[in-house]
């Protein structure tokens, strides 16, 4: 999972499960930029809410979807404040569906050094955050937030161009985050030392849509599981993916994928199973 961050005009999942934007660049950047379990940071606009001390403030994250909308055809209308509408068109116009959604408990400050690299634009390109940054955006409290059932999620998510869907959005954050349960991976593309670092709730179905596109026939490779743990709850999977990927960092060579010899991996994943004071639940490392 990565962390984007952008500003909005407003954060309402429980009346606008999107994610909206005010120029179609904006939004189709965020979808080429983004895989499976990523999520965005949003940042409510300093220029005008309906709760004055939450301006320029971290309101929630929500998991970004796979699909591009236009929000006139999938919101509420009557859902909408008066100030999320320009000239009787949505302010901003391009969106995409949130598949869940958390809100901060107390709205937190952005960081100064997120803030300065953020750009101005409201409803205008997200950026994505280090690993670094992302702990700490996500070690402030939240809690998941139920989306609202708008007539396009009732409809079903359509099917990505990969063949597959990123989750089922219906209803998927109606239970608190610290009662669901995943499992921290480490996943190795063949024989070579080439790594995708993540965590998921399914992985069954993220390592499907990885391997989707890769030619068995020819390559005779594909993405594996080389470790993996399970862990109590969602926040404490998140803080051991991204420890993982900061004692990583210097073998990045795109969003979570790494390159270094097996043993630098087997190194780090046991120093962050060290080191780091979560709940593991029963299971341990388990090859495949």
């Amino acid at each position: 999972m990565r962390l984007f961050i952008g500003r909005f005009w407003s954060f309402r999942p429980e009346h606008l499960p999107f994610i909206t934007f005010a120029r179609a660049v904006y939004r189709d950047s965020l979808l080429a930029d983004s895989a499976a379990g990523d999520r965005i940071a949003m940042v409510v606009t300093r220029k005008e809410s309906v709760i004055p001390q939450n301006r320029g403030r971290l309101l929630g994250m929500a998991e970004i979807g796979a699909h591009p909308v236009d929000t006139a055809d999938v919101v509420d209308s009557a859902a909408m404040t008066p100030r999320e509408w320009l000239g009787g068109e949505p302010r901003c116009p391009k969106g995409i569906p949130m598949l869940r959604a958390w809100r901060f408990l107390q709205p937190p400050a952005v960081p100064v050094v997120i803030d300065a690299a953020l750009p101005q634009t409201t409803g205008g390109p997200a950026i994505l955050l280090t690993a670094k940054q992302a702990t700490q955006i996500t070690a402030f409290p939240y809690e998941a937030v139920p989306l609202r059932q708008s007539r396009w999620l009732l409809n079903g998510i359509p099917w990505a161009k990969d063949g597959t869907r990123r989750g089922d959005a219906s209803g998927s954050a109606a239970r608190p985050a610290e009662t669901e349960q995943g499992e921290v991976l480490v996943l190795r593309f063949g024989s070579r030392d080439v790594w995708r670092i993540g965590n998921s709730f399914d992985p069954r179905r993220n390592i499907e849509a990885m391997n989707r596109d890769i030619p068995w026939s020819v390559t005779q490779e594909r993405w594996v599981i080389l470790y993996r743990r399970p862990i109590s709850s969602e926040a404490d999977a998140l803080v051991c993916e991204m420890k993982l990927m900061e004692l990583l960092m210097q073998h990045r060579i795109a969003g979570g994928f790494f390159a270094c010899s097996a043993t630098t991996i087997e190194r780090v994943w046991n120093e962050t199973l060290a080191a780091t004071r979560i709940v593991w639940t029963k299971g341990g490392i388990a090859a495949s």
